[in-house]
């Protein structure tokens, strides 16, 4: 009832705490100065801060906002993602080094507008002798001069910018406040071991709290179209989670996070376009048929998911 009329309660009792606040003011006061000698006379340091509630509590009562109509369901993902950003580590955001889009070295201005276009990014990692060993970040914005010249010859690594390389370790909110400083838009993200582990960019970072952006660069491909004969056409780097929630059924794996890895993991072997496996959904038991579609640079790129009959049951993770 308060949530429903928290305006008119509020109306109603601001006056009320005004006035209590006026009349308990110089007993504050009093209180205040009290507990500060007690704090010396006893070491007890009182600028140490506590939170009120824990983040468990905390979180349940926003899922509880949520559902009395509070709050709607994009404020409740955004405030867990405010929430989980203090914690995310930036290899569980990254783009990984095999979807990751480069270009050489050795390039021209003019191929390396191709890939620009191809792909609809604005920045793209710059490597030397593979995309293991990336040397630079090349803007989009600094061929300009060179395009308006006419001067397409240019070689990209005359005009790429240095690269910001940072551990996959690192907690997200970390990068964020680098890339603040550095401003910069885009880091390589390195293993243990020194090698290039992927890219995060500033859009990944802030897509955590916000969700999904689609800039002007982007062009539109979703991870999951329903299909008329009621199967789902699914893009292979479509994460577990989203996956689940997008179906209503669990897809879990404690070797992958992606559908496309999920597929790896139970065939023990990269598969080729047209192979089918079936996988039960450890929660409720649902069969899926999942079929390889589209293979590129030993990626799977797409996939179809068919719910089957369960009048037979599948041992979990496959046939």
């Amino acid at each position: 009832m308060a949530i429903v009329r928290s305006d008119a309660i509020l109306a109603f009792s601001l006056p009320l705490l005004r006035l209590l606040d006026i009349l308990l003011a110089p007993f504050l006061w009093i209180m205040v100065h009290v507990v500060r000698g007690l704090g010396v006379i006893f070491k007890v340091d009182l600028k140490a801060r506590h939170p009120f509630v824990t983040r468990e509590e905390f979180e349940q009562m926003v899922n509880i906002g949520e559902e009395s109509g509070a709050l709607e369901e994009v404020e409740r993902k955004m405030i867990h993602g405010i929430i989980s950003f203090e914690e995310t580590r930036v290899y569980e955001i990254m783009v990984p080094r095999t979807d990751m889009d480069a270009v050489s070295s050795e390039a021209t201005v003019a191929e390396a507008m191709r890939i620009f276009q191809e792909h609809g990014h604005s920045r793209v990692p710059v490597y030397d002798e593979s995309p293991d060993d990336i040397v630079g970040i090349l803007y989009v914005k600094d061929t300009i001069p060179s395009l308006l010249a006419g001067n397409l010859t240019v070689p990209v690594s005359t005009i790429m910018r240095q690269a910001l390389f940072v551990p996959e370790s690192m907690r997200v909110v970390e990068l964020f406040n680098t890339m603040k400083g550095r401003h910069v838009h885009m880091a390589i993200v390195v293993d243990e071991y020194g090698g290039v582990a992927g890219i995060a960019t500033l859009e990944d970072l802030l897509e955590e709290i916000v969700g999904e952006i689609q800039d002007e660069y982007d062009k539109e491909k979703p991870t999951l179209l329903p299909d008329e004969d009621g199967s789902y056409l699914v893009q292979g780097h479509l994460s577990l989670e989203d996956l689940s929630d997008f179906l209503g059924s669990s897809f879990e794996s404690e070797d992958a996070e992606s559908l496309g890895g999920l597929v790896l993991s139970i065939s023990g072997d990269f598969p080729s376009p047209g192979e089918k496996i079936l996988y039960t959904s450890p929660g409720e038991g649902q069969v899926w048929e999942i079929e390889v579609l589209e293979v590129e640079d030993h990626r799977i790129k797409l996939l179809r998911l068919r719910p089957k009959d369960n009048g037979f049951f599948f041992p979990e993770g496959g046939e």
